[in-house]
């Protein structure tokens, strides 16, 4: 089970959804880790990604560091999955949430990130109040440091998966405030403008620090358990600025792994984007079975449209991930991972001819400096603003324009990235 190279043949993954609250009791309640991995066994799953914790930031292990979902009764569900899955031979991925953190965002207001507006994410119309946000340049970085050091003493896996590592909007923070003022002598612009060099400072900073966190969380786990991978959540890299996220992200993973739920031309996109990227085979492609997303949780999708996901991902000789969401109360649906079962035994018949170098006659350029639009100038960076013109690429745009033209016509092409 264990070994550096455990993920060199690992292309069937599964990952169940659980950013479930305990202010009922029953949440979680029924929660079976017997019946947990018996639906993995039913689902031909190679290697299962497991909560350590989730959003809301309750974990599932007796912690010393911070709190337990009260809905196990004291029962220790990871160290129970963990034993389980490696019995049946089942590798282990932890998934362990950063940045997105409600207990020690209500624990700690000094760790929130505050918007423009003052407003914490709670408190924002831009972040629907669901999630409360961690600022990287708080002393949240501590919490985060000492949780993952107990994990990794305390429990053997495979690898850990770090969600949510990103800036969620632009923070204002009294940690960020001083921090900038530290290190470059100015306060915080309150302006967006790409052509205001303070602006661009600005962001190449956060950049920066988001940097610094990431290796940081990623230094942890390579200082005590070495040969554990580390994935961060790298859906971010084709993203907006206000993520703060380019190729840098890459050099903290093993290899990159990103949830994504766009159609094909997208996932083929991505994947070549990822298979370019990523420094170490494969890499993993995520997705739902949920139509067409993780918040429609009780809709499944149709058994084709899944196949085809799942052969598009390996095509490019990545993994795929599906990610299943859990019932409040902690059951699972068994015909899913039975239709999953049926997907991932006709994958499984493919994988002894994985490998290779995919065919790249053409290159398309995407640009990690080009990833904001000029209609966004002369505006406030509050979350109203951010959120309205995110996903309003220029240079994203063209890039899927160029990939569906190529694909039409039958070109083989690659995706090409300076990385800094």
């Amino acid at each position: 089970m264990s070994g550096k190279e455990w993920f060199g043949n690992s292309y069937r993954r599964n990952l169940v959804d659980m950013h479930i609250e305990d202010w009922d009791q029953r949440f979680l309640s029924q929660l079976n880790p017997e019946n947990y991995v018996a639906m993995l066994k039913l689902a031909n799953v190679k290697s299962a990604m497991i909560y350590a914790n989730s959003h809301v930031g309750y974990c599932y292990w007796p912690t010393k560091t911070g709190h337990m979902h009260r809905g196990l009764g004291g029962k220790d569900f990871l160290g129970s999955i963990i034993q389980l899955c490696h019995k049946e031979g089942i590798d282990v991925i932890v998934y362990y949430s950063l940045i997105y953190n409600n207990w020690a965002y209500e624990q700690n207001p000094d760790w929130r990130i505050i918007d423009i507006n003052g407003k914490p994410s709670r408190d924002s119309s831009g972040h629907g109040g669901r999630y409360g946000v961690c600022c990287p340049n708080s002393e949240y970085r501590i919490f985060v440091a000492n949780q993952i050091e107990e994990l990794c003493r305390n429990y053997n896996f495979e690898g850990i998966f770090f969600d949510m590592t990103f800036w969620p909007t632009v923070c204002y923070c009294q940690n960020c405030k001083k921090r900038f003022m530290q290190e470059e002598g100015e306060d915080l612009p309150t302006t967006i403008d790409w052509n205001d060099p303070h602006w661009l400072k600005f962001q190449k900073k956060r950049e920066k620090w988001l940097s610094e966190f990431t290796e940081m969380a990623t230094g942890v786990v390579k200082k005590i358990r070495p040969e554990v991978t580390v994935e961060h959540q790298s859906s971010t890299l084709n993203g907006p600025w206000k993520y703060g996220v380019t190729s840098w992200l890459t050099k903290h993973c093993d290899f990159v792994d990103g949830d994504f739920y766009g159609e094909f031309l997208h996932q083929s996109f991505i994947c070549k984007l990822f298979y370019n990227l990523t420094p170490k085979m494969p890499f993993v492609y995520s997705t739902s079975i949920c139509y067409p997303g993780l918040r429609d949780h009780t809709t499944t999708k149709p058994k084709e449209l899944l196949r085809s996901q799942a052969f598009l991902a390996i095509a490019h000789n990545g993994a795929f991930l599906i990610i299943d969401a859990i019932d409040p109360l902690g059951t699972m649906e068994k015909r899913r991972y039975q239709m999953v079962g049926h997907i991932y035994s006709e994958v499984s018949k493919y994988e002894e001819h994985l490998g290779g170098e995919l065919c790249q006659d053409v290159a398309v350029y995407f640009s990690f400096d080009s990833k904001f639009n000029h209609n966004e100038n002369g505006k406030s960076p509050s979350p109203e603003v951010i959120n309205k013109y995110s996903w309003v690429l220029p240079h994203l745009d063209a890039v899927l324009g160029c990939t569906g033209t190529l694909q039409t016509y039958h070109v083989p092409f690659g995706m090409v990235t300076i990385k800094n």
